[in-house]
């Protein structure tokens, strides 16, 4: 063997076999290390190294004293050893921790008697709260003393040597797993469950799938005559006055207190007031504006008492005194509000319809609108036709057109858009353009004439508002408008036929905040008649009239007037000849 084999190699087996560390003259391993020092520097010693003829003398002296290991051929028996003589060629580490000793009992033995049970004994735990494996382990309740144990070490040419005794004692204290329910005297039986046994669950009556319609039917019902019964019996908001979201600019601005008084002109010749001016409503909005009519008994005055509230008011003739107030909801911003006689002649009742700016309700059962680039007609008889296309394109803003029936069942349309006047006659051809390109425009007046019509309407340039009348002539197949003339300054005209084949004119004049409404008396050519007959009260800012005339001269002039920061309609009579 040669030196690097002898350094690496360790023998085991044989009797005697010395180990390295304790090889005769060797002086690496026989040196043990100091101890450590404590308090002070620890110095490691180091011995000196042994030479290599003195690991070879010891390598050759220890491989002459071993003996060659024994071979010993096995026999099956030999493979199941007896329970006392187990041979091994090993050295084997006594168990200290030996195992317990299972013993049998006996019946006898199961039958304990009930003095001997101790008070902290308690039951096991039910199936549903099992204690853990630790808890287990490391309860000790009725642990038996472990046998005496002696571990030895055996081979074939020596006697078996105990080398320790291990023995378990049980514990003076017994403990309980912390999962074990603790003792109680309850008188109630335990809750125990045999092998195989499941939970069962009690049946919940379910309410059948009718009954809960019906019960939720029944509270959606209450829930919606509660919401009814709010919304018919709240209070309307009281309405604060505002100016004309239309874009009007020749509105009368009542809101602009009275900057002075305007001298009163001469009575018109034919025509003489009756009565002074009445309050008809003590609130309108300015907006909507005003609309007059002939009723059957009287005169109706059409208004918006609220953004969504339309009032229409039936007046005697000769007094002018309230005979009739109706009042009408509506979902949508009240934009005019126009008074009829109704479909029943015989009934002294009035009809109350709600138009927007770019509609007009000529009579109960024709209706004129002007939307999406065209004029259309809708009748109770037909269903709704385009009466004329509007050159150009469609305004972002609703457009504003009136109407007016001519005796012969014509029907005169007047639509306004920026700069210019479309106008035309059913029966006589397409529209008539009027063009006023460099003019804010106002809403235009209608009124039917023998050989044709009459339009009136205001309009600002470089200086203030003017009143311009033009003819409408229906002689040839298509109708034509005049050049229009300038008759005074002023704004919101209102025309209205006289009895004599005159017309009649109103309108509001003045300087800023001291406007005053007034009355034209003007011939079949247009011109005017007279002077002018002041209809409003002085020191009161008034404008935006409305004026109807009865078969029998009988008039009524209606219009807003602005106090305490509040609009409110007042109207007054006059008798023309």
């Amino acid at each position: 063997m040669g030196t690097d084999e002898k350094r690496q190699t360790l023998v085991f087996g044989g009797q005697g076999a010395p180990v390295l560390g304790a090889i005769a003259g060797g002086p690496r391993l026989a040196v043990p290390p100091p101890p450590p020092t404590f308090g002070g520097p620890r110095l490691a010693v180091r011995p000196p190294a042994p030479t290599l003829d003195e690991v070879d003398a010891a390598w050759d002296t220890q491989l002459a004293s071993m003996l060659p290991p024994v071979v010993e051929v096995l026999s099956s028996d030999d493979l199941i050893p007896d329970d006392d003589d187990r041979p091994s060629d090993r050295v084997t580490v006594p168990n200290q921790l030996a195992p317990k000793l299972v013993e049998e009992l006996s019946a006898s033995d199961l039958e304990a008697d009930e003095s001997d049970r101790s008070l902290k004994t308690t039951r096991p735990p039910p199936p549903t709260q099992r204690p853990t494996l630790q808890e287990l382990a490391s309860s000790t309740v009725r642990t038996m003393p472990p046998p005496f144990v002696e571990p030895i070490v055996r081979r074939r040419d020596t006697v078996p040597v105990p080398l320790a005794s291990v023995i378990v004692t049980e514990p003076t204290e017994q403990t309980t797993p912390a999962s074990a329910p603790p003792v109680s005297f309850d008188a109630r039986p335990p809750m125990t469950s045999l092998p195989g046994d499941t939970a069962r669950s009690v049946p919940v009556p379910r309410l059948a799938r009718a009954n809960v319609l019906l019960f939720a039917a029944s509270h959606v019902a209450v829930a919606a005559s509660v919401l009814l019964y709010v919304w018919a019996t709240r209070e309307p908001p009281r309405p604060t006055p505002r100016h004309a979201r239309v874009a009007i600019t020749e509105r009368t601005a009542v809101g602009t207190p009275a900057s002075g008084s305007v001298p009163l002109a001469a009575p018109t010749e034919g025509c003489r007031v009756e009565d002074l001016a009445r309050i008809v409503a003590p609130r309108a909005m300015l907006g909507p504006g005003l609309d007059a009519s002939v009723l059957e008994s009287g005169f109706g005055i059409g208004l918006a008492s609220a953004p969504h509230e339309a009032t229409g008011i039936r007046l005697d003739a000769s007094t002018l005194r309230t005979a009739e107030t109706l009042r009408v909801q509506s979902i949508w911003p009240v934009g005019r509000v126009t008074i009829d006689r109704g479909s029943d002649p015989e009934e002294e009742r009035m009809q109350v319809r709600l138009d927007a700016s770019d509609a007009r309700t000529v009579t109960p059962s024709l209706r004129i609108t002007a939307q999406k680039g065209g004029v259309f007609a809708t009748d109770e008889s037909q269903p709704k036709r385009l009466l004329w296309g509007i050159p150009g394109a469609v305004p972002k803003t609703p457009e504003t057109v009136r109407a007016l029936t001519r005796p012969d069942g014509a029907t005169i349309v007047a639509v306004r858009r920026p700069g210019l006047y479309w106008v035309g006659v059913t029966g006589h051809g397409p529209l008539t353009p009027v063009v006023r390109s460099t003019r804010t425009l106002g809403a235009p007046a209608l009124a039917s004439m023998p050989e044709g019509g009459v339009m009136a309407w205001a309009e600002r340039g470089s200086d203030g508002f003017t009143i311009m009348t033009a003819a409408i002539a229906t002689e040839g197949a298509r109708a034509t408008v005049s050049e229009p003339e300038a008759l005074a300054d002023g704004m919101s005209p209102a025309l209205a036929n006289l009895p004599s084949g005159e017309l009649l004119l109103a309108y509001s004049d003045g300087g800023a905040g001291a406007h005053r409404v007034v009355a034209q008396r003007l011939g079949p050519d247009l011109t005017p008649r007279g002077g002018l007959l002041v209809l409003s009260e002085a020191g009161t800012n008034a404008g935006s009239p409305a004026l109807a005339v009865d078969p029998d001269g009988r008039a009524v002039v209606a219009y807003l007037t602005f106090a305490k920061g509040q609009a409110e309609v007042r109207a007054t009579a006059l008798t023309c000849h």
